[in-house]
């Protein structure tokens, strides 16, 4: 086969032979030039670049030569390749070694992102499933539905913004008496120990170890003034009245919710002993009459106080 050389026709050949060494070397140049680029017509082309050149490579198997079938050289190192046989189909491929070895462009970039710490400095939009991970092992967002599929734990090492995280479905409340009643959200710690707690207090439900579930006597009232007759008392919590009178007199006990109280509960009359305990129910309104001065006493179920009205 015929080389090429810049030098040929030689000096001094005769004009009538020229024309031979013009062609040769032409025929020659053809050649070379149609290691990457196109002539099979005959030299009557202006040449289109072939496919492993100026364009990529595009087959379904990764090549493992060069175009004119020479082995790849580092200056080749580069070179693309769109794989017309991969999943998804063209997938693009770079030499990365002349083994040859072609690596996906997208591992590529990856690689030299995380080897950079680098960061999208915008939204990243993805089109279609986002999944990170293996198969059936993987962090997974939807692309129509938008709902996110987390195979393992998800570990929050950060604080929740209570105030952010419930204007979503599904986030909690923080709210102590649960008065929304929300049927997609749960109740954050706080709230629910705060609603139990309360209403620990309204039942009057005592731990298991607490052994008396009254108060302490007093006849005193909320000011720390004697507990006297014909004054009117609410009580904080339901307990017990007790009137003591060392001689028989005339007396009533009247309780109810109204302020004053009008509906007598217990009375007694100079025939009889003249002494009673009333039970007093929460927020009730009381008061005592009697001709003498009796000594009254408040036993209280809890800790709720008689206030002076």
């Amino acid at each position: 086969m015929a080389t090429w050389n810049k030098a040929n026709p030689a000096a001094g050949i005769a004009a009538n032979t020229l024309d031979n060494h013009i062609r040769t070397n032409q025929d020659a140049l053809e050649t070379a030039i149609d290691n990457e680029h196109d002539f099979a017509t005959g030299g009557t082309q202006t040449g289109i670049h072939t496919q492993g050149s100026a364009r990529c490579f595009f087959q379904d198997t990764a090549p493992a030569t060069r175009i004119n079938g020479d082995a790849f050289t580092s200056v080749d190192l580069g070179s693309l390749w769109f794989d017309t046989n991969s999943d998804p189909d063209n997938q693009l491929n770079v030499l990365t070694a002349i083994t040859p070895t072609w690596t996906p462009v997208s591992t590529e970039i990856i690689a030299a992102l995380l080897a950079s710490g680098r960061v999208f400095a915008s939204t990243l939009n993805v089109q279609g499933n986002f999944a990170v991970g293996p198969t059936g092992g993987e962090f997974k967002v939807a692309a129509l539905s938008g709902n996110t599929t987390v195979a393992g734990y998800l570990d929050i090492a950060g604080v929740i913004d209570p105030t952010s995280f419930s204007k979503s479905r599904g986030g909690f409340l923080d709210e102590d008496n649960m008065a929304s009643d929300a049927a997609d959200k749960v109740a954050s710690q706080q709230s629910i120990k705060k609603y139990v707690d309360d209403k620990v207090s309204d039942l009057l439900i005592v731990p298991a170890k607490v052994t008396n579930i009254f108060g302490a006597w007093t006849n005193k009232n909320s000011i720390d003034g004697t507990l006297v007759k014909t004054s009117v008392y609410k009580v904080g919590s339901d307990g017990f009245i007790l009137i003591a009178n060392n001689n028989q007199d005339n007396a009533t006990m009247l309780t109810d919710g109204s302020n004053p109280p009008t509906t007598v509960r217990w009375s007694a009359s100079t025939s009889y002993m003249n002494s009673g305990m009333i039970p007093v129910r929460k927020d009730d309104y009381w008061k005592v009459t009697s001709n003498l001065t009796p000594t009254i006493y408040w036993l209280p179920i809890g800790s709720g106080a008689c206030v002076l009205q």
